[in-house]
């Protein structure tokens, strides 16, 4: 988890929180939520910060080639740390929406489906089931069968183990 110091014309609409970063805002935003009676729910929709949602973002997974598994679970272990005895927080979404992600890209984010799979360990035929979108390869996210690296059962219980190591 990257915590980046926000820009001033994301935050124009309160000033007051010009010149913090990521997590601090989103203290922020839980802590007046929590004021009002309000839950809040945690989502891990996005890897990379981007408009939701293309085969081509390489956001679909758990992991992509610029975030490796065991940063996303180390993101949650922090989140789970941060939050977790915030009463408040009643939950969270460990990935929303797990999609395939194929080879292209818009100019600012790619998505190399062979590269993903090295990276993840894997080889350089990540869909076994011959499944492409436009022509394009594609990696499909599988509960608990075909390639290890795409098999979404074992993520979600390794990150939520993680979760409540913390919580």
């Amino acid at each position: 988890l990257q915590n980046r110091l926000v820009e001033a014309r994301r935050v124009a609409a309160n000033p007051r929180l010009q010149g913090r970063r990521s997590l601090e805002i989103l203290d922020e935003v839980v802590g007046t939520l929590q004021q009002e009676g309000l839950m809040v729910w945690l989502d891990n929709h996005m890897l990379d910060s981007d408009w939701c949602c293309n085969t081509w973002d390489c956001n679909g997974l758990w992991f992509n080639e610029r975030y490796p598994v065991q940063a996303w679970v180390d993101m949650w272990r922090m989140i789970a740390r941060r939050y977790g005895s915030h009463e408040a927080v009643v939950g969270v979404g460990l990935k929303n929406e797990p999609r395939p992600v194929c080879t292209g890209g818009n100019g600012l984010l790619s998505c190399n489906v062979s590269g993903l799979a090295r990276q993840a360990g894997g080889d350089d035929a990540p869909d076994p089931y011959g499944m492409k979108h436009e022509g394009r390869e594609c990696a499909w996210p599988q509960w608990s069968s075909g390639p290890e690296i795409l098999q979404w059962r074992p993520a979600v219980e390794r990150v939520g183990r993680a979760i409540l190591e913390e919580a």
